[in-house]
């Protein structure tokens, strides 16, 4: 049963979803696969973020998650460049701009620093 304010179908997929990564994690640590298993656990907390935002509760650690999938966006395309792979670049350039946007509204008064 979902809590108060949580969509009972979210909270199902969210459940289903966090179940599956922690399987896979511990798959992936009894294989001796470490970095594997952490990004199963980035699932778990991808999963009950996305739950909270649908939801409309606040919690701090979930703006830190937009901020590390926005870098995680950078990294990509600063991969894409060193490889000297053009269309990759572009590629990636475009996929950072919706991570951004999301950031903007997120960490503060924006219009105080500009002088708006």
């Amino acid at each position: 049963m979902a809590p108060a304010g949580y969509a009972p179908d979210a909270w199902v997929a969210a459940d289903r979803e966090v179940k599956a990564a922690l399987a896979a994690a511990g798959g992936n640590l009894a294989a001796g696969r470490s970095h594997d298993a952490h990004r199963g656990f980035e699932r778990v907390r991808a999963a009950q973020c996305r739950l909270r935002w649908g939801a409309s509760v606040p919690y701090f650690i979930d703006d830190l998650t937009a901020l590390r999938t926005a870098m995680g966006k950078l990294a990509e395309l600063k991969a894409a460049f060193a490889a000297g792979d053009r269309a990759k670049a572009i590629e990636k350039s475009l996929a950072t701009e919706p991570a951004f946007s999301k950031l903007y509204p997120m960490f503060g008064d924006f219009a105080a620093v500009v002088g708006s």
